[in-house]
């Protein structure tokens, strides 16, 4: 009984990123190897000795030293009145480790939004801008591909007489049809998924493009925050899901720059229109 109130403990309080999915994370896995190694330190601790060293590193707000030895107890001395002590103890534990989790986690958005705010002033240089016979202003990164027959993997904004309106666009290029359905993104080993209606065209001369096209309005929190994390990321692929195949392909770094200065503009001219 005791085991298993460990690993729901604990597994509250790993510091893991709260994404679409995670391929990074393991299942029963609440302890890194790392962690493991330095907990083998404290086996030859006594049950004493464990709690008031945890008891000491929580008042010092040392919560994962705290962390390392509660769990080192509580595997190695299960039946002590000490580890029934830190069983009563882990809820506050827990509690202060979520508290620095998100700290952490605000710390690094504010640092994130600093750095945009920066760039904003020269933003509109990197931008390649295209009016319609209605006024309507398109906006999209110099560096992205022109032409309708090319792949592509970018972000681009509208602009009238009302608020900009950001959209990202997929293109799928091949000689067989892949019959797209939805498009997984992996960005620094964490899955985001985006669907939407996929709009099909085909080139006329003797070679003739199956051409596949995913074009969807980020009109939604969740959507802007994919596009952030693939212009924020250091790795980034993206698997073009068929009825019965697949494509993948790596993101280079011009691209994710790219929606980058979009993502810069596009709040430089007021967006987004949603809270975040």
């Amino acid at each position: 009984m005791k085991a298993l109130k460990l690993t729901i403990a604990f597994a509250a309080c790993s510091f893991l990123f709260i994404g679409c999915a995670n391929k990074a994370s393991q299942p029963n896995s609440t302890i890194s190897t790392a962690t493991t190694a330095s907990n083998d330190a404290y086996k030859d601790l006594s049950p004493e000795v464990l709690l008031k060293q945890a008891k000491a590193h929580f008042d010092l707000d040392e919560f994962q030293k705290s962390q390392q030895k509660i769990t080192v107890l509580l595997q190695e001395h299960p039946e002590t009145s000490e580890a029934n002590e830190a069983e009563n103890f882990l809820p506050l534990l827990e509690e202060k480790l979520k508290e620095v989790k998100i700290a952490l986690k605000q710390k690094a958005q504010d640092s994130l939004r600093l750095e945009r705010q920066k760039r904003l002033p020269n933003a509109l240089e990197k931008m390649r801008k295209t009016t319609t016979n209605n006024g309507l202003s398109h906006f999209i990164d110099k560096s992205s591909p022109e032409f309708n027959t090319k792949e592509c993997f970018y972000a681009y904004f509208t602009k009238g007489s009302q608020n900009p309106k950001l959209y990202f666009k997929i293109r799928y290029v091949s000689s067989n049809w892949l019959n797209m359905e939805n498009v997984v993104i992996t960005v620094d080993q964490k899955d985001y998924s985006l669907k939407d209606t996929i709009r099909k065209d085909e080139t006329n001369g003797k070679k003739k493009l199956k051409i596949e096209i995913l074009d969807t309005a980020i009109d939604s929190k969740e959507k802007h925050e994919i596009l952030r994390a693939i212009a924020d990321g250091k790795s980034v692929t993206a698997a073009y899901v068929g009825a019965t195949d697949y494509k993948k392909r790596a993101i280079t770094e011009e691209q994710r720059l790219a929606i980058r200065n979009v993502l810069d503009a596009y709040e430089f001219y007021g967006g987004p229109e949603f809270d975040l």
